[in-house]
């Protein structure tokens, strides 16, 4: 299986936590994940910050998936997390 791409959709910033919440999709050849990402920065963070952060988070949650953890997939979002930063 192999990541085709993301998609960072309806980040917003929570000013009582001082988090961004944001919803992340990893594209596969077979299908579409969709995860609720956090990063705790503050309001005024570089934009390519918070899209590593958020893309982090994504993989964070996606190493704890039995069926994804064990793929190549994670190298691939790895990859683009280290590119973006």
């Amino acid at each position: 299986m192999t990541v085709t791409g993301f998609e960072i959709a309806r980040t917003v910033f929570c000013n009582s936590t001082k988090t961004y919440h944001s919803d992340v999709a990893v594209q596969r050849e077979s299908g579409v994940t969709w995860l609720h990402c956090m990063a705790e920065l503050p309001a005024d963070v570089d934009p390519q910050v918070l899209r590593c952060a958020l893309l982090g988070d994504a993989l964070r949650q996606m190493k704890r998936m039995p069926e994804i953890r064990l793929s190549d997939q994670l190298k691939l979002l790895a990859t683009e997390i280290d590119r973006a930063g």
